[in-house]
Protein backbone atom coordinates (compact mmCIF):
# COMPACT_ATOMS: atom_id res chain seq x y z
CA UNK A 1 0.00 0.00 0.00
CA UNK A 2 3.07 2.28 0.96
CA UNK A 3 4.82 1.41 -2.36
CA UNK A 4 1.09 2.54 -3.92
CA UNK A 5 0.64 5.93 -2.53
CA UNK A 6 4.36 6.67 -3.20
CA UNK A 7 3.99 6.01 -6.93
CA UNK A 8 0.71 7.65 -7.04
CA UNK A 9 2.43 10.54 -4.80
CA UNK A 10 5.29 10.67 -7.58
CA UNK A 11 2.58 10.69 -10.72
CA UNK A 12 0.54 13.50 -9.03
CA UNK A 13 3.51 15.66 -8.16
CA UNK A 14 5.04 14.76 -11.88
CA UNK A 15 1.41 16.14 -13.45
CA UNK A 16 1.44 18.80 -11.34
CA UNK A 17 4.79 19.98 -11.93
CA UNK A 18 3.91 20.13 -15.68
CA UNK A 19 1.02 21.74 -15.48
CA UNK A 20 2.39 24.48 -13.32
CA UNK A 21 5.67 24.86 -16.36
CA UNK A 22 2.88 24.60 -18.73
CA UNK A 23 0.58 27.02 -16.90
CA UNK A 24 3.10 29.94 -16.11
CA UNK A 25 4.54 29.71 -19.84
CA UNK A 26 1.48 30.12 -21.50
CA UNK A 27 0.53 32.87 -18.86
CA UNK A 28 3.55 34.78 -18.70
CA UNK A 29 5.02 34.22 -22.00
CA UNK A 30 8.00 36.25 -23.02
CA UNK A 31 7.78 38.24 -19.52
CA UNK A 32 8.84 35.17 -18.04
CA UNK A 33 11.88 35.12 -20.28
CA UNK A 34 12.60 38.74 -19.68
CA UNK A 35 12.42 38.30 -15.80
CA UNK A 36 15.05 35.41 -16.26
CA UNK A 37 17.51 37.59 -18.21
CA UNK A 38 17.24 40.17 -16.28
CA UNK A 39 17.88 37.96 -13.67
CA UNK A 40 20.79 36.61 -15.18
CA UNK A 41 22.15 40.47 -15.82
CA UNK A 42 22.01 41.67 -12.63
CA UNK A 43 23.50 38.71 -10.87
CA UNK A 44 26.44 37.53 -12.07
CA UNK A 45 27.82 33.72 -11.37
CA UNK A 46 29.40 33.81 -8.18
CA UNK A 47 31.33 31.03 -8.12
CA UNK A 48 35.06 30.31 -8.75
CA UNK A 49 36.13 29.63 -12.10
CA UNK A 50 37.17 25.81 -10.88
CA UNK A 51 33.82 25.14 -8.91
CA UNK A 52 31.88 24.00 -12.16
CA UNK A 53 34.11 21.38 -13.77
CA UNK A 54 34.73 20.06 -10.08
CA UNK A 55 31.53 19.64 -9.08
CA UNK A 56 29.67 18.30 -12.18
CA UNK A 57 28.55 15.03 -12.54
CA UNK A 58 30.63 14.07 -15.19
CA UNK A 59 33.87 15.91 -13.39
CA UNK A 60 35.66 14.78 -10.63
CA UNK A 61 35.09 12.14 -7.24
CA UNK A 62 32.69 11.89 -4.99
CA UNK A 63 34.31 13.45 -2.28
CA UNK A 64 35.65 16.19 -4.17
CA UNK A 65 32.30 17.24 -5.21
CA UNK A 66 31.35 17.14 -1.80
CA UNK A 67 34.35 19.09 -0.81
CA UNK A 68 34.05 21.60 -3.26
CA UNK A 69 30.21 21.95 -2.70
CA UNK A 70 31.34 22.49 1.15
CA UNK A 71 33.42 25.15 0.26
CA UNK A 72 30.92 27.16 -1.64
CA UNK A 73 28.25 27.23 1.54
CA UNK A 74 29.62 30.59 2.55
CA UNK A 75 29.00 31.88 -0.79
CA UNK A 76 25.16 30.48 -1.18
CA UNK A 77 24.27 31.96 2.30
CA UNK A 78 25.86 35.28 1.66
CA UNK A 79 24.88 36.07 -1.82
CA UNK A 80 22.19 35.88 -4.14
CA UNK A 81 22.66 33.41 -6.53
CA UNK A 82 21.05 33.93 -10.21
CA UNK A 83 18.36 31.49 -10.66
CA UNK A 84 19.87 29.45 -13.82
CA UNK A 85 23.29 29.04 -11.48
CA UNK A 86 20.65 27.36 -9.07
CA UNK A 87 19.21 25.05 -11.88
CA UNK A 88 22.53 24.35 -13.23
CA UNK A 89 23.88 23.51 -9.58
CA UNK A 90 21.26 21.29 -9.31
CA UNK A 91 20.74 19.55 -12.51
CA UNK A 92 24.96 19.26 -11.98
CA UNK A 93 24.76 17.51 -8.46
CA UNK A 94 21.11 15.86 -7.90
CA UNK A 95 22.96 12.05 -8.89
CA UNK A 96 24.29 12.77 -4.89
CA UNK A 97 20.96 11.65 -3.68
CA UNK A 98 21.31 8.43 -5.55
CA UNK A 99 21.30 5.17 -3.10
CA UNK A 100 24.22 3.54 -4.89
CA UNK A 101 26.52 5.95 -3.45
CA UNK A 102 27.80 6.25 -0.10
CA UNK A 103 25.41 7.13 2.93
CA UNK A 104 28.10 9.36 4.26
CA UNK A 105 28.27 11.24 1.16
CA UNK A 106 24.49 11.38 1.05
CA UNK A 107 24.52 13.03 4.36
CA UNK A 108 26.66 15.58 3.46
CA UNK A 109 24.97 16.38 0.18
CA UNK A 110 21.15 16.42 1.92
CA UNK A 111 23.12 19.17 4.52
CA UNK A 112 24.38 21.24 1.81
CA UNK A 113 20.73 21.16 0.18
CA UNK A 114 19.03 21.84 3.34
CA UNK A 115 21.35 25.09 3.67
CA UNK A 116 20.67 25.92 -0.19
CA UNK A 117 16.93 25.89 0.52
CA UNK A 118 17.15 28.05 3.38
CA UNK A 119 19.17 30.69 1.55
CA UNK A 120 17.96 31.08 -1.42
CA UNK A 121 14.52 30.11 -0.62
CA UNK A 122 12.79 32.58 -3.07
CA UNK A 123 15.16 32.06 -5.78
CA UNK A 124 14.42 28.63 -6.14
CA UNK A 125 10.92 28.75 -6.99
CA UNK A 126 9.71 25.72 -8.96
CA UNK A 127 13.09 23.83 -8.09
CA UNK A 128 12.55 22.72 -4.88
CA UNK A 129 9.26 20.94 -6.04
CA UNK A 130 11.96 19.45 -8.04
CA UNK A 131 14.06 18.69 -5.34
CA UNK A 132 11.15 16.92 -3.53
CA UNK A 133 9.98 14.78 -6.39
CA UNK A 134 13.37 13.40 -6.93
CA UNK A 135 14.35 12.95 -3.14
CA UNK A 136 10.29 11.25 -3.13
CA UNK A 137 12.25 8.63 -6.44
CA UNK A 138 14.89 7.08 -4.21
CA UNK A 139 12.44 5.26 -1.66
CA UNK A 140 14.85 5.61 0.89
CA UNK A 141 14.65 2.92 3.72
CA UNK A 142 17.44 3.92 6.63
CA UNK A 143 16.56 6.07 9.64
CA UNK A 144 19.10 8.54 8.40
CA UNK A 145 18.36 8.81 4.78
CA UNK A 146 14.50 9.51 6.49
CA UNK A 147 15.64 11.89 8.56
CA UNK A 148 17.96 13.71 6.19
CA UNK A 149 14.59 13.31 3.57
CA UNK A 150 12.20 15.47 6.19
CA UNK A 151 15.37 18.09 6.66
CA UNK A 152 14.75 18.99 3.29
CA UNK A 153 10.73 19.31 3.44
CA UNK A 154 10.83 20.87 6.86
CA UNK A 155 12.89 23.50 5.18
CA UNK A 156 10.99 22.90 1.69
CA UNK A 157 8.02 23.79 3.70
CA UNK A 158 9.10 26.40 6.02
CA UNK A 159 8.71 24.45 9.20
CA UNK A 160 5.83 23.01 7.61
CA UNK A 161 4.24 26.52 7.87
CA UNK A 162 3.42 26.85 3.94
CA UNK A 163 2.38 23.75 2.14
CA UNK A 164 2.54 24.96 -1.21
CA UNK A 165 2.93 22.65 -4.08
CA UNK A 166 2.89 20.10 -1.95
CA UNK A 167 -0.79 20.09 -0.24
CA UNK A 168 -1.79 16.89 -1.07
CA UNK A 169 2.07 14.90 -0.46
CA UNK A 170 2.97 16.31 3.00
CA UNK A 171 0.88 15.14 4.98
CA UNK A 172 0.82 10.80 3.79
CA UNK A 173 4.66 11.21 3.51
CA UNK A 174 4.34 12.70 7.71
CA UNK A 175 1.97 9.87 8.86
CA UNK A 176 4.09 6.91 6.89
CA UNK A 177 7.05 8.17 8.97
CA UNK A 178 6.00 8.40 11.90
CA UNK A 179 6.94 4.50 13.10
CA UNK A 180 10.46 5.41 12.15
CA UNK A 181 10.75 9.23 13.28
CA UNK A 182 8.52 9.10 16.32
CA UNK A 183 11.45 10.51 18.41
CA UNK A 184 13.01 13.02 16.07
CA UNK A 185 12.67 16.78 16.73
CA UNK A 186 12.33 17.94 13.47
CA UNK A 187 10.09 15.80 12.56
CA UNK A 188 7.62 16.14 15.28
CA UNK A 189 8.12 19.98 14.90
CA UNK A 190 7.22 19.50 11.21
CA UNK A 191 4.16 17.49 11.99
CA UNK A 192 2.99 19.94 14.56
CA UNK A 193 3.19 22.77 12.46
CA UNK A 194 1.47 21.17 9.70
CA UNK A 195 -1.59 20.61 11.81
CA UNK A 196 -1.37 24.20 12.85
CA UNK A 197 -1.18 25.70 9.66
CA UNK A 198 -2.56 23.21 6.69
CA UNK A 199 -4.95 21.20 8.61
CA UNK A 200 -7.21 21.80 5.86
CA UNK A 201 -5.35 19.49 3.86
CA UNK A 202 -5.69 16.69 5.91
CA UNK A 203 -8.05 14.03 5.19
CA UNK A 204 -10.37 12.96 8.16
CA UNK A 205 -9.08 9.26 7.79
CA UNK A 206 -4.90 11.25 8.01
CA UNK A 207 -5.68 12.76 10.94
CA UNK A 208 -7.01 9.77 12.83
CA UNK A 209 -3.84 7.58 11.62
CA UNK A 210 -1.65 10.50 13.22
CA UNK A 211 -3.79 10.47 16.13
CA UNK A 212 -3.83 7.10 16.76
CA UNK A 213 -0.20 6.84 16.09
CA UNK A 214 0.97 9.81 18.30
CA UNK A 215 -1.57 8.43 21.06
CA UNK A 216 1.00 4.72 20.84
CA UNK A 217 4.40 7.63 20.87
CA UNK A 218 2.59 8.87 23.52
CA UNK A 219 1.94 6.03 25.95
CA UNK A 220 5.48 4.67 24.98
CA UNK A 221 7.98 7.43 25.16
CA UNK A 222 10.32 7.80 27.87
CA UNK A 223 12.43 11.13 26.71
CA UNK A 224 11.04 14.11 27.99
CA UNK A 225 11.38 16.16 24.88
CA UNK A 226 9.24 13.40 22.98
CA UNK A 227 6.81 13.19 25.36
CA UNK A 228 5.97 17.16 24.96
CA UNK A 229 6.25 17.13 21.65
CA UNK A 230 3.42 14.60 21.22
CA UNK A 231 1.21 16.35 23.80
CA UNK A 232 1.67 19.96 21.54
CA UNK A 233 0.73 17.93 18.73
CA UNK A 234 -2.64 16.13 20.33
CA UNK A 235 -3.11 19.78 21.84
CA UNK A 236 -3.37 21.40 18.07
CA UNK A 237 -5.52 18.68 17.10
CA UNK A 238 -8.21 19.88 19.58
CA UNK A 239 -7.39 23.36 19.65
CA UNK A 240 -7.84 23.18 15.90
CA UNK A 241 -11.22 21.54 16.12
CA UNK A 242 -9.70 18.45 14.24
CA UNK A 243 -10.17 15.32 17.07
CA UNK A 244 -12.91 12.96 15.43
CA UNK A 245 -15.35 10.83 17.49
CA UNK A 246 -13.95 8.08 16.26
CA UNK A 247 -10.99 9.01 17.82
CA UNK A 248 -12.25 9.88 20.77
CA UNK A 249 -11.06 6.51 22.59
CA UNK A 250 -7.62 6.18 22.12
CA UNK A 251 -7.33 9.64 23.59
CA UNK A 252 -8.45 9.25 26.57
CA UNK A 253 -6.73 6.13 27.09
CA UNK A 254 -3.90 7.81 26.23
CA UNK A 255 -4.22 10.80 28.88
CA UNK A 256 -5.54 8.75 31.34
CA UNK A 257 -2.49 6.99 31.04
CA UNK A 258 -0.41 10.25 31.13
CA UNK A 259 -2.17 12.04 33.81
CA UNK A 260 0.16 9.88 36.18
CA UNK A 261 3.30 10.86 34.70
CA UNK A 262 4.29 13.97 36.96
CA UNK A 263 6.23 15.41 34.49
CA UNK A 264 3.44 16.03 31.95
CA UNK A 265 0.39 16.23 34.33
CA UNK A 266 -0.51 19.75 33.71
CA UNK A 267 0.21 18.94 29.95
CA UNK A 268 -1.80 16.70 30.17
CA UNK A 269 -4.97 18.06 32.07
CA UNK A 270 -4.86 21.14 30.04
CA UNK A 271 -5.61 18.90 26.94
CA UNK A 272 -8.12 16.99 28.66
CA UNK A 273 -9.77 20.44 29.74
CA UNK A 274 -9.99 21.33 26.19
CA UNK A 275 -11.79 18.21 24.99
CA UNK A 276 -14.35 18.55 27.93
CA UNK A 277 -15.43 21.80 26.87
CA UNK A 278 -15.61 20.67 23.38
CA UNK A 279 -18.55 19.45 21.88
CA UNK A 280 -17.12 16.52 22.53
CA UNK A 281 -17.53 16.53 26.05
CA UNK A 282 -20.55 14.93 27.17
CA UNK A 283 -19.08 11.88 25.50
CA UNK A 284 -15.68 12.33 26.99
CA UNK A 285 -17.18 11.78 30.38
CA UNK A 286 -19.73 9.02 29.67
CA UNK A 287 -16.95 7.03 28.24
CA UNK A 288 -14.65 7.62 31.55
CA UNK A 289 -17.71 6.10 33.58
CA UNK A 290 -17.82 3.05 31.35
CA UNK A 291 -13.91 2.91 31.69
CA UNK A 292 -14.07 2.46 35.06
CA UNK A 293 -16.33 -0.23 34.96
CA UNK A 294 -13.22 -1.76 32.48
CA UNK A 295 -10.98 -3.99 35.22
CA UNK A 296 -9.05 -5.18 32.74
CA UNK A 297 -7.55 -2.16 32.11
CA UNK A 298 -4.21 -0.71 34.09
CA UNK A 299 -5.27 0.91 37.35
CA UNK A 300 -3.63 4.12 36.06
CA UNK A 301 -5.63 4.31 33.66
CA UNK A 302 -8.63 3.98 35.72
CA UNK A 303 -7.56 6.38 38.41
CA UNK A 304 -7.04 8.49 35.28
CA UNK A 305 -10.07 8.57 34.56
CA UNK A 306 -11.55 9.09 37.49
CA UNK A 307 -8.85 12.49 38.27
CA UNK A 308 -10.23 13.37 34.99
CA UNK A 309 -14.25 13.08 35.89
CA UNK A 310 -13.43 14.56 39.55
CA UNK A 311 -11.85 17.82 38.27
CA UNK A 312 -13.94 17.90 35.30
CA UNK A 313 -17.16 18.20 36.91
CA UNK A 314 -16.39 19.08 40.48
CA UNK A 315 -13.62 21.09 40.94
CA UNK A 316 -13.47 24.22 42.69
CA UNK A 317 -11.47 26.30 40.20
CA UNK A 318 -10.94 23.86 37.20
CA UNK A 319 -14.24 22.31 36.46
CA UNK A 320 -15.61 22.55 33.52
CA UNK A 321 -18.94 24.81 33.27
CA UNK A 322 -20.44 23.35 29.97
CA UNK A 323 -20.32 20.21 31.81
CA UNK A 324 -23.86 19.63 33.60
CA UNK A 325 -24.18 15.87 34.70
CA UNK A 326 -26.04 15.37 37.28
CA UNK A 327 -24.19 14.02 40.50
CA UNK A 328 -26.61 11.06 41.35
CA UNK A 329 -25.83 9.52 37.88
CA UNK A 330 -22.07 9.75 38.48
CA UNK A 331 -22.28 8.59 41.71
CA UNK A 332 -24.00 4.92 41.00
CA UNK A 333 -21.15 4.26 38.50
CA UNK A 334 -18.75 5.12 41.54
CA UNK A 335 -20.84 3.03 43.27
CA UNK A 336 -20.42 0.18 40.52
CA UNK A 337 -17.02 0.09 40.73
CA UNK A 338 -15.62 0.84 44.06
CA UNK A 339 -15.87 -2.92 45.53
CA UNK A 340 -13.76 -4.19 43.01
CA UNK A 341 -11.25 -1.93 42.16
CA UNK A 342 -7.92 -1.31 42.72
CA UNK A 343 -7.42 0.89 46.01
CA UNK A 344 -5.47 3.99 44.51
CA UNK A 345 -8.72 3.81 42.26
CA UNK A 346 -10.76 3.72 45.32
CA UNK A 347 -8.59 6.51 46.95
CA UNK A 348 -9.14 8.58 43.49
CA UNK A 349 -13.07 8.24 43.48
CA UNK A 350 -13.43 9.48 47.27
CA UNK A 351 -11.09 12.46 45.91
CA UNK A 352 -14.04 13.06 43.80
CA UNK A 353 -16.55 12.76 46.00
CA UNK A 354 -14.87 15.34 48.37
CA UNK A 355 -14.92 17.39 45.46
CA UNK A 356 -18.73 17.05 45.08
CA UNK A 357 -18.86 17.94 48.76
CA UNK A 358 -17.23 21.12 49.11
CA UNK A 359 -18.60 22.23 45.27
CA UNK A 360 -22.70 21.19 46.20
CA UNK A 361 -22.13 21.67 50.04
CA UNK A 362 -22.63 19.07 53.15
CA UNK A 363 -26.51 18.22 52.58
CA UNK A 364 -24.76 15.63 49.90
CA UNK A 365 -23.30 13.87 52.64
CA UNK A 366 -25.99 11.32 53.53
CA UNK A 367 -26.44 10.73 50.46
CA UNK A 368 -22.89 9.56 49.85
CA UNK A 369 -23.23 7.78 52.79
CA UNK A 370 -25.94 5.94 51.22
CA UNK A 371 -24.50 5.21 48.16
CA UNK A 372 -21.52 3.67 49.51
CA UNK A 373 -22.57 1.81 52.62
CA UNK A 374 -25.32 -0.29 51.32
Amino acid sequence: MMSDSKESGSNSLRDKLKNILSSSSSSKGQSSQNEEDTDDKSLQDPFPDDFWPIVSNKGGTQSARLSKLSQVEKIVVSQSVPKTCLKRLWIETNDLLDLSLSGTGRHAYFKFLVVLIKAQYRNLGMLKLMFYNTMMEQCYTSKEDIANMMLIIDAITEQGKNVYYLEQEVGQQLLERISILHDNPTYLSLLLNVVKFNSTYLEPDMIHQIVVNVCNVCNSATCSDTKFSVLKILDAIVCYNCLLRRSLQSVILTLSNKINDPEVEEEVWKIMRNILGTHLGHSVVQSLLFLLQENSKSYLVLRGAALFIGRGLWDLTKAVPSLTHKPNTVLLFFKKCVPDCHPIVALEILLCCSRLVKKIGHELTKVLGMLFCT
